[in-house]
C-alpha cells in the first residue's frame, strides 16, 4: 500500500494567494475553478482537447428565490458566500454559506462543491444541506457559456495554454437538478461537462519514495509540498511519447512540454525513484528529440526551442540517478556521450579552446537581466562535472568511452573556470564577452558551480559580508568568498540527495 494518500498533499484554499488560478489534474485532464465562487468552473484541458474559454456558473432557486454564486461580502448581499475549501492534486473542494431571513422565514444553507477533472471534461458534485427546520423546494440552475472544445495537435502543447479555436460544442449532462430539502436534510447533484467521467490521480509511484517524519515545525509539510509539485507534473496519456510523461507543469494547459533541465536539473533522484525502469524511456525521449538544437519536447516528442546550455549536464544527472538503481545498457551511455559531444560543439570555444561561449539569455537561465552571459562559470563547470560523470558511467556499464581523456578534460575546464573567471577581490565569478571585456553579475547561477567541484579557494567568508535587503540592488556578495567552506556548508547530505 502506498505510504501516502492524496489527502496528505491537500491545503486550505484560504491560504492561497488571490486571485490565483487553482487547477486540479488526474494525469490526463485538468480543470480550474472560477475564483470567488463556490461552484463556478473555468477552463479545462484534456490533451489533445482544449477548452480554455469554458465557463460554468451555478445559480440556486430556493422556494422561488434566486441565490447567485457570485456574492461579495457587504451589507444587503443575498448571494452565496464562499467560506473555505481544500485543494488536493486531483480535486478542488469548496464550501459556501447562505443565511437569510425573509418574511419571518429562515433560509440557511451549507453548500459544498467537489470539482474533479474528467476523462475528458470535468464532474462537478454539489451537496446542499438545510440547516433550518423549514422545508424548501430547491432547483439548481447551471449555465454553461456557449463555447467549443478545440482539437490541438500534441506537437503544439508547449509553454502556454493552447488558444481557443473551432471544434466540438461543449455539452452539459445531469440526472436532474430539482429536489426538496427536508429540515436538516441534504440533497446531492452531479453535473458532467463534455461527458466527463470522474477519475482520480494514481499515486502508486509514491510507494517508492521515503517517508519523512520530523519534529522540526513545517519540515514534513515542506517535503510533502515538494512531492506534490512533482506529482502534478505526472501525465499519463496513450498519445504521449512516454508513459508517464513528466511535464514542466501543465496544470493550466501551459508548460505541458518536458524540459530536460526540470527533470535532470532539479529532481533526478526523486524522479528515478518514482519512475522506476521507465526513467530510461524519459532519457531516450530527450535523446531522440535532438537536444543539440532544442531544449524541450512536446507531449508527442517534437523538439521545442533552441539549444540550451544546461541540457547536457541535466541528462547526465538523470542518467546517473537511473544508474544508481538499475543496470543500464552501455549503448545508452555511448549515445548520451555522442549527443553531449555534438551539443558541446554547438557552442563556440573561447580563445583558449577550453571553455565554451554559451551566448545570450536564450541559451541560459537569467532571462530578464544581462551580465551572466557568454563565457560563464556555470554551466562551464557543469560541463566538467558531466564529463567526469560520463567517465564513471562508462566504467560502471562497460560503455568503453575514453574515460581518462574525459577526466583530464574535466579537470582542465575546472582549472580554467577559476583562472579566467574568478575575481578574488570581488569574491565572485565574472563573465567573459566576445569583445574581451568582462562583467561582474551577481547571479544565483554562481552557486551551481559549488556542486561541480570547480570551487577551489582558501580565504574565509565572514557572514557580515553578506547583506540582503528588499531589492536586488541591496544584495552585496562577500569580498573574498571561501567557496570551499561554503561548498562544505551546503553540500548535499543523505536527506537532500533525493532532490539534488
Amino acid at each position: 500500500m502506498p505510504p501516502y494518500s492524496l489527502d496528505d498533499f491537500s491545503f486550505d484554499l484560504r491560504r492561497a494567494v488571490p486571485p490565483a488560478e487553482i487547477w486540479a489534474g488526474n494525469g490526463s485532464s485538468t480543470v480550474t475553478q472560477l475564483a470567488g465562487t463556490v461552484c463556478g468552473v473555468g477552463g479545462w484541458f484534456a490533451p489533445p482537447l482544449a477548452a480554455a474559454d469554458s465557463r460554468l456558473t451555478v445559480t440556486f432557486e430556493v422556494d422561488g428565490e434566486r441565490i447567485v454564486d457570485e456574492a461579495r461580502p457587504g451589507a444587503g448581499n443575498r448571494g452565496l458566500l464562499p467560506s473555505g475549501g481544500t485543494w488536493r492534486p486531483d480535486r478542488i473542494v469548496r464550501q459556501g454559506t447562505y443565511h437569510q431571513y425573509a418574511d419571518g422565514r429562515l433560509t440557511s444553507l451549507a453548500v459544498e462543491s467537489t470539482l474533479v477533472p474528467g476523462s475528458p471534461g470535468f464532474v462537478l458534485t454539489l451537496r446542499i444541506r438545510n440547516r433550518s427546520a423549514n422545508r424548501h423546494a430547491l432547483t439548481v440552475r447551471p449555465e454553461l457559456v456557449p463555447t467549443q472544445v478545440s482539437h490541438v495537435p500534441l506537437s503544439d502543447w508547449g509553454w502556454v495554454p493552447p488558444a481557443a479555436g473551432a471544434g466540438d460544442q461543449i455539452t452539459l449532462v445531469h440526472d436532474g437538478l430539482t429536489s426538496y430539502l427536508e429540515p436538516n436534510g441534504e440533497a446531492c447533484f452531479e453535473i458532467r461537462v463534455y461527458g466527463g467521467t470522474a477519475s482520480s490521480r494514481d499515486i502508486g509511484a509514491l510507494a517508492k519514495l521515503p517517508v519523512l517524519t520530523s519534529d522540526i515545525p513545517g519540515l514534513e509539510q515542506y517535503y510533502r509540498r515538494s512531492l506534490a509539485s512533482g506529482l502534478v507534473c505526472w501525465w499519463d496519456h496513450p498519445g504521449f511519447v512516454t508513459r508517464p510523461f513528466i511535464a514542466t507543469s501543465g496544470l493550466d494547459g501551459g508548460a505541458l512540454c518536458a524540459y530536460a533541465w526540470d527533470t535532470g536539473g532539479y529532481a533526478p533522484n526523486v524522479l528515478s525513484l518514482m519512475l522506476g525502469d521507465s526513467v530510461v524511456d524519459i532519457i531516450e525521449s530527450f535523446l531522440d528529440a535532438d537536444l543539440t538544437d532544442r531544449y524541450a519536447i512536446a507531449p508527442d516528442g517534437t523538439g521545442l526551442g533552441v539549444a540550451y546550455a544546461y541540457s547536457g549536464s541535466s541528462l547526465v544527472a538523470l542518467t546517473r540517478a537511473a544508474a544508481a538503481e538499475r543496470a543500464l545498457d552501455p549503448a545508452l551511455i555511448a549515445r548520451l556521450y555522442d549527443v553531449l559531444t555534438v551539443l558541446d560543439k554547438r557552442f563556440q570555444p573561447d580563445e583558449t579552446g577550453v571553455l565554451r561561449d554559451y551566448g545570450d539569455q536564450s541559451n541560459l537561465l537569467e532571462m530578464r537581466s544581462t551580465g551572466w552571459e557568454h563565457v560563464v562559470a556555470s554551466p562551464n563547470a557543469e560541463r566538467a562535472w558531466a564529463l567526469d560523470t560520463l567517465a564513471d558511467l562508462s566504467d560502471l556499464t562497460g560503455a568503453a568511452l575514453p574515460a581518462t581523456e574525459l577526466r583530464e578534460s574535466a579537470q582542465l575546464i575546472r582549472s580554467e573556470v577559476i583562472r579566467q573567471l574568478w575575481d578574488a577581490d570581488a569574491g565572485w565569478f565574472r563573465s567573459g564577452y566576445p569583445d574581451g571585456h568582462t562583467e561582474l553579475a551577481y547571479s544565483i547561477q554562481a552557486f551551481d558551480v559549488l556542486r561541480t567541484g570547480a570551487a577551489r579557494c582558501r580565504s574565509s567568508i565572514p557572514a557580515s559580508h553578506v547583506t540582503v535587503g528588499p531589492g536586488a540592488d541591496r544584495v552585496r556578495p562577500p569580498r573574498r568568498a571561501d567557496l570551499c567552506l561554503l561548498h562544505q556548508a551546503v553540500a548535499p547530505t543523505s536527506s537532500t540527495l533525493l532532490f539534488c
